[in-house]
């Protein structure tokens, strides 16, 4: 009848206001089966609560780093009109949608509540002109034999949503190999909430988690009907199974084919996994031995022999632990240059004390609380690079920082002198120290409120190699107000390097409340602290996407004409300024570090500097000056004026011979008492 067919309101879940108190996950899962609610649901909007708390600050960190993308939108459509979507043509063919109200709602949602840490995380991206279609990037559950993977879902959200449940297919490893019991060899999904789709109370939320906690759970086996018996050997075999499928889908594939929509989260996730894939792949090889050796799974008729039985063949000819000790293998030549963003350790020896973040409750004023170490605590493994080794007890020092005005803004205060203590042990310990990005702190030693910060760029950016200066002033009243935060490294003034990153000094950044956020994002005097800041920096706004950090920009991809002239402009004042002019002009408080860096890390340099000369042939400003230029033109007027003048290329070739000389004078730091 007409009725049934009618768009039913929302419940009155889905008509509130969301407020602060943001809809959970809760909330929206009522339509969940008995055998669906398996697992709990998150409990908040906090995506720090499901992690146990030797990971929290390291979940923090991937927050801070990867957060902003876990809802995005991009064009799926190609040059030719089609698709690159599974229900594309579906969707062409298709009535027009009419969910505008509630969809809007879900996207609301899905922004805040997305889980997003170490130990699990869900993407999603939706086609810039079509709501109703969305790509879903999803990773398994830690605990999980898909650990740390990530894989494809296309759904399609049908035009009388949510009277009809969305349309899902895994699009990883389809046709290919089953990737779960829930999951048939075209990628169809057999899942009760699908069945059992309820209009007014089912969402996209808790579609998309009921396929991260089944599907990819800790134990595939029990979502195989067929299996009556012998559970133990087979969830064994399921789960070795389930290994093979998580390196070579979840892990090698997508790295080496990342879906253009999900590349810089792919780059990422990976980048600051890689250590926690090493641990993982160590507890798995433990499990696979146990199982072969005792179980004997491989010698017995077991219903996973069928499941993927090109896999299981694969197992009976060759060692499981040789097999999967190749594939893990590839995926870190894969992942092994990817940027860490200060993870280079795992999770694994993490100690408590060390957490920069153990307390993530809401509650106002309560001080940020860091456990003491102790003798017995599990110190977490050194790094062996060089540089580490040559520079880590420089991460943290103390100095007299002769600037007088610096010291006119620092007010002493003895109010948070346990606060500061607890602080300094935290930055000793955690400041990043590897070639691909490392964070150094002085602080004054007459004055705590007043530190120093040097901050390297990292890998694939602009600002890769540089060395970039910034005062750190803490009011009195800290930590209820956040610290005041410059960038020195300008050009004398002369060089914005960020939208972010004033030619004056200003530093626009959310935690520190010189830029509108959400109140997760802004400073929190219960676990906000300098590190955070640092990291955000480092990782937040010195990256690839440059004037995208310019409002009404953000649409713009990294490789845009718009952005490459803006990163031309970073890349060559990094090579004078972060570069040539530290090594002549070093911060007396980071004398010897400068020296390190650079030594450290000069044939690095030449390589990537000689390959922007390469490039930089190539670039042309373009004769006619739109919006897009003026900004740029705006925002480093020297610079744009030399280039006109000069040409990029030949501005570049001046100052990298000038640097080059200065780097042959190096000697090698590891021979040398400097």
């Amino acid at each position: 009848s007409d009725s049934v067919m009618e768009v039913k309101e929302p419940s009155a879940a889905w008509n509130q206001e969301l407020s602060d108190e943001e809809l959970t996950p809760e909330d929206s899962d009522s339509s969940m089966t008995e055998s669906d609610q398996s697992t709990e649901p998150l409990e908040n909007s906090n995506p720090f609560l499901t992690c146990p708390n030797s990971a929290v600050s390291k979940s923090k960190i991937y927050f801070d780093s990867i957060g902003s993308f876990r809802y995005v939108t991009f064009p799926f459509i190609d040059e030719n009109g089609n698709y690159k979507h599974a229900f594309g043509e579906l969707a062409k063919t298709a009535p027009e949608p009419n969910f505008s109200d509630r969809i809007t709602k879900e996207v609301d949602l899905l922004c805040k509540q997305l889980p997003c840490t170490l130990y699990h995380a869900i993407f999603v991206c939706a086609d810039e002109q079509r709501m109703d279609l969305l790509k879903a990037l999803v990773t398994g559950n830690y605990y999980s034999p898909y650990a740390f993977g990530m894989f494809n879902f296309d759904i399609y959200l049908p035009h009388n949503y949510p009277l009809e449940p969305p349309q899902v297919l895994c699009t990883t490893a389809k046709a290919q190999h089953r990737l779960n019991p829930c999951i048939d060899s075209e990628g169809k999904l057999c899942l009760g909430l699908l069945e059992e789709w309820d209009p007014l109370n089912s969402n996209l939320l808790s579609l998309l988690l009921a396929i991260q906690t089944l599907i990819f759970s800790e134990e595939p086996v029990y979502r195989e009907e067929r299996v009556t018996e012998n559970l133990e050997e087979e969830n064994s075999l399921f789960n070795l199974i389930a290994n093979y499928l998580n390196l070579e889908h979840g892990m090698k594939q997508i790295v080496s084919n990342p879906p253009i929509e999900f590349e810089e989260v792919i780059t990422r996730h990976f980048g600051m996994c890689e250590a926690f894939i090493g641990d993982k792949f160590l507890e798995w090889t433990e499990d696979i031995k146990e199982a072969i050796n005792h179980k004997q799974i491989l010698d017995k008729d077991l219903v996973a022999n069928s499941f993927n039985p090109e896999i299981f063949q694969i197992f009976k000819e060759k060692s499981p632990i040789e097999v999967l000790e190749k594939l893990s293998d590839s995926v870190f030549d894969l992942i092994q240059c990817y940027p860490k963003f200060g993870m280079e350790s795992s999770m694994s020896g993490e100690t408590e004390n060390s957490q920069i973040l153990s307390d993530y409750e809401e509650e106002k004023g309560e001080p940020l609380s860091l456990s003491e170490a102790s003798n017995n605590d599990p110190k977490p493994p050194e790094s062996s690079t060089t540089y580490y080794q040559s520079l880590k007890h420089l991460r943290f020092n103390t100095h007299c920082i002769q600037d007088e005005k610096l010291q006119q803004s620092a007010v002493v205060s003895e109010q948070n002198l346990a606060r500061f203590n607890k602080e300094m042990k935290v930055l000793s310990e955690n400041l990043p120290c590897e070639s691909t990005g490392s964070i150094f702190v002085a602080m004054d030693e007459n004055n705590m409120h007043l530190m120093k910060g040097l901050i390297s760029g990292t890998p694939d950016t602009p600002y890769e190699h540089g060395l970039y200066e910034f005062s750190i002033v803490c009011p009195a009243n800290y930590p209820n107000s956040p610290p005041s935060v410059r960038i020195l490294t300008t050009g004398n003034g002369s060089v914005r390097f960020n939208p972010n990153l004033y030619d004056d000094g200003y530093v626009c950044l959310s935690i520190i409340n010189t830029w509108e956020g959400s109140r997760a994002e802004r400073w929190n005097p219960s676990y906000s602290n300098i590190l955070q800041v640092l990291l955000s920096i480092q990782t937040l706004v010195m990256d690839s996407d440059v004037i995208q950090k310019e409002p009404e920009y953000d649409h713009l991809a990294t490789d845009s004409c718009e952005n490459l002239a803006y990163c031309n402009i970073v890349k060559y004042n990094n090579v004078k300024w972060a570069m040539l002019d530290m090594i002549r002009n070093p911060p007396p408080e980071f004398a010897e570090i400068v020296w390190k860096h650079f030594a450290l890390k000069k044939n690095d340099i030449i390589r990537t500097v000689e390959r922007w000369l390469e490039e930089a042939k190539e670039f042309q400003l373009p004769e006619e000056q739109g919006e897009d230029d003026y900004l740029i033109m705006d925002h480093n007027n020297e610079t744009y004026a030399a280039f006109n003048k000069d040409s990029y290329y030949s501005c570049l070739e001046k100052v990298t011979k000038e640097l080059f000389e200065e780097l042959t004078s190096f000697g090698d730091p590891q021979n040398d008492n400097q």
